[in-house]
């Protein structure tokens, strides 16, 4: 008992200062299995070693520290087998500055500049395309185009944050178009423009809110995603008209 309650404080405060310090937290949270273990193992040894190193200069340079110390020992007899044992007793209060380490140490910081908070966001999500692709439409604020199993297809702003996306479910979309993908040339045809609906929302139900035209999209269901500019997609459509309407001309009888 003894053994393991030495141990686990400092896994424990390993795992929290990890999964809350700015440089490791977005690895961390897309880590599990022996990966997660063996960094709160690395960083609880870490914290033990620093929580040694603080409690030999307290007891070198101030004697009333000593004291202290004596006083917490003595209220940690009870949850010792040797309760007599200082050495035990000492080696405790270590691990317990190490839980107390790796429950604070990491605060200071969060106060880093965002811009290295986005870099380390990225550099932890560099090997994932899906996140990847997502953190990109998130900071542009450009509109995403998702192609469901059902060949739905959605085109919107994704409402969430760059710091989201750790076993997420859904995508939330703020709808900009929706329609259908022919499932045989692989066409788009858009059926609903949200925009025209936005326009006329005040003046045909004053209770409903913007927000409440958000959607839930379950990733296990989406076929495709892919970055959507409205521009681009909007010169593609005169384009297209354009060259129909020539065709059109083209095929006209001469007049005799």
């Amino acid at each position: 008992m003894d053994a393991a309650l030495i141990v686990v404080l400092p896994l424990v405060g390993g795992y929290i200062f990890a999964s809350r310090w700015i440089v490791t937290k977005y690895v961390v949270d897309r880590e599990d299995g022996h990966r997660l273990y063996f960094r709160a193992v690395f960083y609880g040894v870490f914290l033990f070693a620093v929580a040694l190193l603080i409690r030999l200069i307290l007891l070198s340079w101030f004697d009333s520290y000593y004291q202290i110390e004596s006083v917490l020992s003595g209220e940690l007899r009870g949850t010792l087998k040797e309760p007599n044992d200082p050495a035990l007793r000492s080696t405790l209060v270590t691990a317990l500055f190490a839980l107390a380490l790796g429950s604070i140490f990491w605060v200071p910081f969060e106060l880093m500049p965002q811009n290295w908070k986005r870099f380390l966001f990225h550099r932890a999500i560099r090997n994932n395309e899906f996140e990847t692709l997502l953190a990109r439409a998130v900071q542009s604020v450009t509109p995403i185009s998702v192609t469901m199993e059902n060949n739905k297809v959605y085109v919107g702003l994704l409402n969430e944050s760059l710091h989201t996306g750790v076993n997420r479910k859904y995508l939330t979309v703020f709808p900009l178009m929706s329609g259908f993908r022919d499932s045989n040339n692989g066409k788009i045809q858009f059926t609903t423009f949200y925009n025209r609906i936005y326009k006329n929302l005040g003046r045909v139900s004053p209770s409903i809110r913007l927000e409440d035209f958000e959607i839930l999209l379950p990733i296990e269901h989406i076929q495709s995603l892919n970055m959507f500019d409205i521009a681009v997609y909007t010169e593609f459509q005169k384009q297209k008209h354009n060259k129909k309407k020539r065709k059109s001309v083209g095929r006209r009888k001469p007049i005799r």
